[in-house]
């Protein structure tokens, strides 16, 4: 019995994947400068994952998660971490906040 109810919700998900729409986006591409002043564009990327983190100093998850997003963005060469920095700070308190948590990607500093 449990060959066929397996048998039977993967062809359900075959028929579902085959009958589904295929949906397509526009690329985009956006240009920001980082806290050092050097300007960083999505396409420049191309070809790896990115992750856009949008964070703040004062937000306790967002100080908690650098660690794990500084390892992701440093153990794998196809992933790259960009921190949208969206609290109206200066460019000398964004560098020691990256200094503080020891962080390697880049720091975007977002238009507020």
């Amino acid at each position: 019995m449990n060959r066929i109810n397996a048998y039977f919700s993967t062809l359900m998900l075959l028929v579902t994947l085959l009958l589904s729409p295929v949906v397509v986006a526009e690329p985009i591409d956006f240009e920001m400068a980082d806290i050092d002043g050097k300007q960083h564009s999505l396409s420049s990327y191309r070809g790896k994952w990115v992750l856009l983190n949008y964070w703040a100093s004062w937000c306790g998850p967002c100080r908690q998660e650098m660690p794990d997003l500084d390892e992701l963005h440093e153990s794998n060469e196809d992933v790259v971490v960009l921190g949208i920095n969206l609290e109206d700070a200066s460019a000398r308190k964004l560098r020691l906040f990256r200094e503080q948590y020891s962080i390697s990607f880049p720091l975007l500093k977002s238009i507020i």
